[in-house]
């Protein structure tokens, strides 16, 4: 759905830039966000210990050799979810550092020709 609505957007060549409505943006993140929490929820419900009550005051327990099916396949599906949100978010900086990179570079050429108009001269 993100996909979609960046395909749908008003692209701004000059900067680089996709204008898309921030309000479904906002829509689909807080989608994202009540699902990621869903499956958060079953997570801890999987690693419950004794009548419902998570285990150890609800800090997360790492399932020893002992450990049933269960938890070893939560943690796994833990590890997986938290391993690909650290590969999204290191994507996610690193094209935000390069969009950022642009755009300073921009400013700074632009500063350039306007100090070289005060300074020295007309620019072409």
């Amino acid at each position: 759905e993100l996909e979609e609505m960046l395909d749908r957007g008003f692209f701004i060549s000059f900067i680089g830039k996709i204008v898309v409505d921030e309000k479904r943006v906002y829509s689909v993140l807080n989608e994202l966000r009540a699902a990621a929490r869903e499956a958060l929820g079953g997570i801890k419900a999987r690693t419950s210990g004794a009548g419902g009550q998570p285990a150890r005051g609800g800090l997360p327990v790492e399932a020893g050799a002992g450990a049933g099916p269960e938890i070893r396949t939560a943690e796994e599906e833990a590890r997986r979810i938290r391993d690909g949100a650290d590969r999204y978010a290191e994507q996610a900086l690193g094209e935000l550092e390069e969009r950022l990179n642009s755009i300073l570079g921009a400013v700074r050429r632009g500063r350039e020709m306007l100090d070289k108009r005060i300074h020295g001269g007309e620019v072409k």
